[in-house]
């Protein structure tokens, strides 16, 4: 019964050891497939980060920009192409504009 016994036992064990190795080979495949997947992961939580700090930072700004009266100002004009009442908008070319010299910005010799 012992002889048995102890065959039962290594017939068990060889069998446990192949089933280790098999799911070890197995975890080992998986692992080397998603790979790159995790690299990618990490990739994207890192621009996620930093854009999430730089929207933090474009929200301070634009709140601070919205408190003070002359930068709301230049946000209708700029973005909205818009005048306030009583303003008059002149268009100058970049020709005309670097045409003209003005004598209190020139150097003195």
């Amino acid at each position: 019964m012992k002889i048995y016994h102890h065959k039962f036992n290594k017939i068990l064990s060889l069998l446990l050891l192949l089933i280790i190795v098999i799911l070890a080979k197995s975890y080992y495949f998986e692992y080397q497939k998603n790979k790159p997947y995790k690299q990618e992961i990490e990739s994207l939580e890192k621009t996620l980060i930093k854009t999430k700090k730089e929207n933090i930072l474009l929200k301070k700004q634009i709140a601070a920009s919205f408190f003070h009266p002359l930068e709301r100002e230049k946000e209708i004009k700029d973005k909205m192409g818009e005048a306030l009442p009583g303003e008059k908008v002149i268009f100058v070319s970049k020709e005309v504009l670097n045409s003209i010299s003005f004598s209190i910005f020139s150097k003195k010799k």
